[in-house]
């Protein structure tokens, strides 16, 4: 039924790629020309080289090269990243960024480690637990082949399931006790997915990574499980990132950053904020650094290094409509390939956990924050980077800021977020990272009194910029500055320091539109069918920014009393129903449709309890 109505309701192209666009040299940076390519094996030879491009980006980094790069080898597992875990290792002469990631590298004396050894009975849950219709395995071991191991079979008394799995299961334990990973494990099929749907241009394809489906057990017991929970439990995390943690959601950040612009707001506190990208976040990881963080918060060197060596001996293939390709393209001794892969269930908790020694970095670089005081001063809260995954906010205001007894005025401001946006720049670069800079923006948000009422300065009115640069010797680049009434999209919401919440109400009345003429061609479903692609796909898609908008009740009318006469069309029932019943709940014999703007109230109610 779910995939029935997600046809209908959110189509998309399942075939694989069959042609690809590729930029032609008599275009211009006005207009760039692009040439299709249809044939196979061109298309398949192009996505290799592209790919091969793709993952070397990280190539000449600090941790790639020189002396880093031989201390973190290709698991973290070396000598001199022994000391560095103890805290023994000299960086005096080393960069200021390099410098301070090494020193919050250094492992707590009484942090327990985290033990390697995987019982059966872990993982045959792990089976048990993992989507079957998940894409594994370039071999052909699907998942449903050990997930049909766990089934009893008619008249089998001596269970063969359980022993074949067993044998699987003793397999991983050599591979973890050999420290050297199967040669299938080292084989990885890249499916290339369109970021514009129809229009597969060279620089607009994702990579996705298929992993064999139990090495990527592995990855997802030792590291998305144990790594992240032992972090957790030990209060290693903070409240920085967001991402790939449990009970952490993306509109926790985006609350944060609409309380910050509220706090401005309301006590008149002069303002910085800057938002940030990471390009190719995953695919830039440099794993041995990555191994290293993990191995700081508790990780034992043993499963480091076969996580390690088997990323650095992987073989990525392709594939397209026509299959996957026999050529492939691996690291090589001097053309060493970086990233950890999208798809592998190890990519999202290396970036958490080096994210978070990359943020506490930043502070021995850069020590401005935003420091939010209640009103008589009693109790503050101190924070300088909001960041879900990669996306990251830097903030920085502080009401008790006074200079010559006044507030800090724009030239200080800027100077200040400057200075704590290159100090993000620079550890990102030292980590292998970069930023995506046309990605990239700014608020100054200042204050100044007109007739006795307080303004925020419009971006016009400004002066000043923001320059950083993003390698040490690049020329600083103009990150774009945004005024404060001008909204900018963020993890899913649409926000803007001035408050207004136009943009927002125009993004959801367009989708609102576009759910409403998609319910008129479910009249033929079954009601239940209907009322499913209500509650679970059209409340989620137009409630979920509620949480942090303050919409008016006429802004939300606009997009939802179309939407429910529309509902009620498609449910069989009479569009002009009284709408007092058709917004009661269930439980008093109402349809119950919800109403957004009693929603929105709910939201922000529950998340300031929460």
């Amino acid at each position: 039924m779910f995939a029935h109505l997600r046809r209908v309701m959110q189509p998309q192209e399942r075939r694989g790629l069959a042609m690809i666009k590729i930029p032609t040299e008599d275009g211009n940076n006005d207009e760039q020309k692009w040439e299709t390519v249809v044939d196979t094996q061109r298309i398949e030879e192009i996505l290799l080289e592209r790919n091969q491009k793709h993952y070397g980006q990280a190539r000449g980094t600090p941790f790639t090269t020189g002396e880093l790069g031989e201390l973190v080898g290709i698991s973290g597992t070396t000598t001199e990243s022994d000391r560095v875990i103890d805290g023994d290792y000299n960086t005096d002469h080393l960069l200021p960024a390099a410098s301070a990631i090494l020193q919050e590298l250094r492992r707590g004396r009484h942090l327990p480690a985290i033990d390697s050894r995987i019982s059966y009975e872990q993982y045959k849950d792990g089976w048990e637990r993992w989507n079957e219709a998940t894409s594994t395995s370039p071999s052909g071991r699907h998942l449903g082949h050990y997930k049909t191991l766990l089934l009893p079979l008619p008249d089998d008394e001596n269970n063969l399931g359980e022993q074949l799995l067993r044998i699987h299961h003793n397999m991983l334990r050599i591979a973890q006790a050999r420290e050297v990973p199967y040669e299938r494990w080292t084989h990885e099929t890249e499916v290339m997915l369109e970021k514009d749907p129809g229009d597969p241009k060279l620089d607009r394809l994702r990579i996705i990574c298929l992993y064999e489906a139990d090495y990527n057990l592995f990855l997802k017991i030792m590291w998305a499980h144990r790594l992240i929970r032992s972090a957790e439990d030990n209060g290693l995390l903070g409240e920085t990132q967001g991402g790939g943690r449990p009970y952490k959601r993306a509109n926790d950040v985006a609350i944060r950053k609409q309380l910050s612009y509220a706090y401005s707001r309301i006590t008149r506190t002069n303002l910085g904020c800057a938002d940030f990208d990471a390009t190719a976040c995953f695919d830039r990881i440099v794993a041995a650094l990555a191994l290293l963080c993990a191995r700081s918060y508790g990780m034992p060197k043993d499963a480091c290094k076969l996580h390690g060596i088997t990323i650095d001996r992987m073989r990525h293939h392709i594939k397209t409509a026509m299959g996957v390709s026999t050529a492939f393209f691996q690291s090589r001794e001097n053309e060493r390939l970086f990233g950890s892969g999208q798809g592998s269930a190890g990519s999202m908790p290396l970036w958490t956990t080096l994210s978070v020694i990359l943020f506490k970095a930043i502070r021995r670089l850069c020590t401005h924050e935003l420091a939010m005081t209640n009103p008589d001063g009693t109790v503050t809260s101190n924070r300088s980077t909001d960041a879900y995954v990669d996306d990251t906010t830097n903030v920085l205001g502080d009401q008790r800021w006074n200079i010559d007894g006044k507030e800090i005025e724009e030239t200080e401001l800027s100077k200040r977020l400057t200075e704590q946006a290159q100090a993000w720049a620079d550890i990102l670069h030292t980590s292998g990272g970069k930023l995506n800079l046309k990605k990239c923006l700014v608020y100054l948000i200042v204050y100044e009194w007109k007739n006795g009422e307080p303004q925020q300065v419009s971006k016009a009115d400004m002066s000043t910029e923001i320059k950083i640069r993003n390698e040490p010797n690049a020329e600083p680049e103009i990150i774009d500055l945004k005024d404060p009434t001008e909204a900018h999209r963020t993890l899913g919401t649409h926000q803007s320091p001035s408050g207004d919440m136009t943009t927002q109400a125009m993004v959801l009345r367009k989708k609102g539109r576009t759910y409403t003429a998609k319910f008129s061609t479910l009249k033929k479903m079954s009601k239940y069918k209907v009322w499913t692609a209500y509650t679970s796909m059209l409340r989620p898609a137009l409630e979920y920014p509620l949480s942090t908008t303050t919409l008016s009740k006429r802004q939300i009318e606009l997009y939802h009393r179309p939407m429910v006469r529309a509902v009620l069309g498609a449910l069989g029932i009479n569009r002009r129903f009284p709408r007092t019943v058709a917004h009661c709940p269930t439980e008093l014999l109402g349809i119950g449709i919800s109403h957004p703007y009693t929603v929105q109230g709910i939201k922000q109610v529950t998340e300031m309890v929460r």
